[in-house]
């Protein structure tokens, strides 16, 4: 997810780790990514903690074995910063 650009923090309940353990077992990571990808630009404000994306995982359907997949695309997403503009930041 870094790679991706998102950077949370995995201070998690113990339930919380089950629960993503049980996701990991039918889900492949890639498309766990790509999810959370999707949610991050979709957050009204960022978000800080990696439970943010546990409802959003538990509701992907299992991913059967041997079902081609398209690797993950990696993009990157700019979000605003407050007093920034973009010449500053270095995007033009």
């Amino acid at each position: 997810m870094q790679q991706a650009g998102i950077h949370v923090s995995w201070e998690l309940a113990a339930n919380e780790w089950l629960q993503i353990e049980v996701i990991l077992k039918r889900v492949p990571i890639d498309v766990l990514v790509a999810d959370a990808v999707e949610a991050w630009h979709r957050a009204r404000t960022t978000p800080r903690l990696a439970r943010y994306f546990l409802p959003g995982w538990r509701g992907i359907p299992a991913v059967p074995e041997g079902v081609p997949r398209q690797p993950a695309k990696p993009h990157r997403h700019l979000r605003p910063v407050a007093g920034q503009s973009p010449e500053e930041r270095g995007i033009f």
